[in-house]
């Protein structure tokens, strides 16, 4: 290894131990500080204002953070995957309006060209924050019912399934569940991809409400990596050289416009992960449209395929002294049902044979705190799906 990349690998576990976070508050020297700037915020081709009060920089796609990395460094950036997935055809918006997560506030205010990609800058603020913020942890893979009453943990209301896979895909509705105050609570609905018990290398992608990494409690679409069970690779978004992002109408980590109503108007957002069958890259897409992908040289214990695919809800419960207040999903329990609970559905998997598995029947539930947060599965319109969440803290869940 050359001088040049281990000081770059140097940097990197420097990012990482900000962007993953740590066990307690990190002080950021100045010095730190000018070079995560320098590392996040590349030169614009444009810049525009969004809705949110951020700024918005167009930046040349060859010029975003992940071409930073070593192993992509003089690489040429996949543009569109080799091909759709089976999952990803085209099909009527029959029950969500899915396509409705397209249109972030920024654009209002003007689009990014081609072959350019928008990236929220990142300031002083967004980076002190960070430094504050708590590991990633890996959902647990056991497949059965907990009941855990062990408090300042992850808890998770999720389905899951396992075999030799190539790619997993569902909708889910999306919600503003209230969080409670503290740097690392957080809610979020997701796809995990995750490679296996002991490696665990993981993409992942969602929404999330996470006031400590964005500084407010709007719903943002997110993604994740890790290439070593969330030790000192990977980040959110684009916070690290990892995601390569190829779409310039949407930001990762960005606001998104719509969020369902309580027994109102319902809004999702669709998305699928999958393997690329000639790069071996891990594509993201959102209502069928490529927005980027993982590189194989960056997530290398994905490089033959996964060994589970889940998809829930997770909730980090801070509080020592009682359960956390936070919400999952809409905020209510499965059993309130279409319009009123949080859901997932038009879920299919693709094994490493191109089989396409489109119901639940190899799926299994992991539910950490039933009391707090459950899930049942139910048929939709769409296919077969379920419903999760819950309010948090109430009289069955002190």
């Amino acid at each position: 290894m050359n001088n040049e990349t281990c000081s770059f690998m140097l940097a990197l576990v420097i990012i990482a131990s900000v962007i993953v976070g740590s066990a307690g508050k990190r002080k950021l020297s100045e010095a730190e500080i000018q070079r995560l700037l320098k590392q996040r915020n590349k030169f614009p081709v444009k810049s525009t204002k969004g809705s949110e009060g951020r700024i918005i920089d167009c930046v040349h796609v060859m010029d975003q953070p992940s071409m930073d990395h070593p192993l992509l460094k003089n690489q040429t950036i996949q543009m569109r995957p080799s091909g759709l997935p089976k999952f990803c055809s085209k099909k009527e918006d029959a029950f969500g309006k899915s396509e409705a997560m397209w249109n972030q506030l920024w654009r209002m205010n003007g689009e990014c060209p081609k072959n350019t990609i928008p990236i929220t800058r990142t300031t002083r603020e967004d980076l002190l924050r960070e430094a504050s913020l708590k590991k990633k942890k890996l959902p647990p893979l056991n497949r059965s019912y907990v009941v855990d009453e062990n408090r300042d943990k992850h808890e998770y209301a999720i389905m899951g399934t396992q075999g030799e896979l190539v790619g997993g895909k569902a909708r889910m509705g999306v919600w503003n569940p209230r969080v409670e105050a503290g740097a690392n609570e957080f809610s979020l609905a997701q796809l995990w991809l995750i490679s296996d018990p002991v490696v665990t290398t993981t993409v992942e992608a969602g929404w999330q409400v996470y006031p400590g990494l964005y500084g407010d409690t709007k719903t943002h679409l997110f993604t994740f990596w890790t290439d070593d069970a969330y030790g000192s690779t990977g980040c959110y978004n684009l916070g690290c050289p990892g995601f390569v992002h190829t779409d310039h109408r949407v930001t990762i980590g960005g606001v998104l416009p719509l969020t369902s109503v309580y027994d109102g108007t319902q809004f999702y957002l669709e998305l699928a992960i999958s393997m690329d069958p000639v790069s071996k890259h891990w594509w993201l897409y959102m209502a069928g449209e490529p927005l980027g992908y993982w590189h194989r040289d960056v997530v290398t214990g994905l490089d033959q395929g996964a060994q589970y695919f889940d998809l829930g809800g997770e909730i980090d419960n801070e509080n020592p002294n009682q359960h956390t207040s936070t919400e999952m999903g809409s905020g209510h329990f499965p059993d309130e049902g279409l319009g009123k609970a949080a859901s997932f559905f038009d879920i299919a998997v693709v094994d490493s044979s191109d089989n396409v598995r489109d119901d639940l029947g190899s799926f299994k539930p992991t539910i950490t705190h039933g009391n707090c947060y459950t899930l049942y599965a139910s048929t939709f319109p769409e296919g077969t799906g379920f419903y999760y969440g819950g309010p948090g803290r109430h009289d069955e869940c002190p």
